[in-house]
């Protein structure tokens, strides 16, 4: 059972992908999306590669999401101007959303980034107009209103800074020792490239050599009526010498 669940758990995803990501959205590789989450953004999103959305998640937002972001389960990165309360006489319902092309209101440019090797916590909201720096921690149940230093933690409503992750001088070790692991994985990745271009050059090659083999063994068995004498002059020889 566990093997079965493990080979249908990259299809599911491939067809719960085509449910979840919406319009302007283009995202990176290995990106990973919990049930019952969706991404969308009112003009674009760029997410970056291998990150991680849990389940119950809500991003509806413009902006920018970097590499190896782990985003935890119903967490809302949303705007904070989608509708336009400001106009009279229309129904909140109605009211003009953000995402309409003549849409007036405040927030049409406003947008959302959260750097790379950032962990957003159980329950947070992040509404738009804030950058969350690269490593950053959001604590659980945080409402971020305000921008996040790098590396910082923070945790609250509204989020305030509770600590750091890194003292400065680790985290120039870390950056750098990141930046050793990309090099090493897209390294390997171009190898196995490589590799895979070789295989598929030898099978052609192969298919080739057999193709034109096949081809040169019909062509000599229609020359020669579909026996071949040179088995044959053995026989004939012996039986003119017994003749003889």
């Amino acid at each position: 059972m566990k093997f079965l669940l493990s080979s249908l758990r990259p299809l599911w995803q491939m067809i719960f992908k085509l449910y979840a990501i919406r319009a302007n959205v283009k995202t990176g590789r290995n990106l990973y999306i919990g049930i019952g989450s969706k991404i969308a953004a009112p003009r674009h999103l760029v997410i970056g590669n291998d990150v991680y959305v849990g389940k119950l998640c809500t991003i509806e937002c413009d902006g920018e999401i970097g590499d190896d972001v782990m985003i935890a389960n119903a967490v809302g990165i949303i705007g904070r101007f989608d509708h336009d309360h400001t106009v009279v006489g229309v129904p909140i319902r109605k009211a003009p959303w953000i995402g309409d092309p003549d849409y007036q209101g405040a927030g049409r440019n406003v947008r959302v980034v959260i750097g790379s090797d950032v962990w957003i916590g159980y329950g947070a909201t992040i509404l738009s107009g804030v950058t969350i720096g690269r490593g950053a921690i959001i604590g659980a149940g945080s409402v971020v209103m305000g921008n996040v230093r790098p590396y910082a933690i923070v945790l609250g409503n509204p989020a305030r800074m509770v600590g750091a992750r890194f003292a400065p001088d680790v985290v120039a070790q870390h950056e750098e020792l990141i930046a050793l692991g990309a090099k090493q994985s897209r390294n390997r990745a171009k190898v196995k490239v490589a590799v895979s271009r070789l295989i598929a050059v030898a099978a052609a090659l192969a298919r080739d050599t057999l193709a034109s083999a096949a081809r040169e063994e019909t062509s000599t068995g229609l020359k020669t009526g579909g026996h071949d004498h040179r088995d044959l002059r053995p026989v004939e020889d012996l039986r003119q010498q017994v003749e003889g």
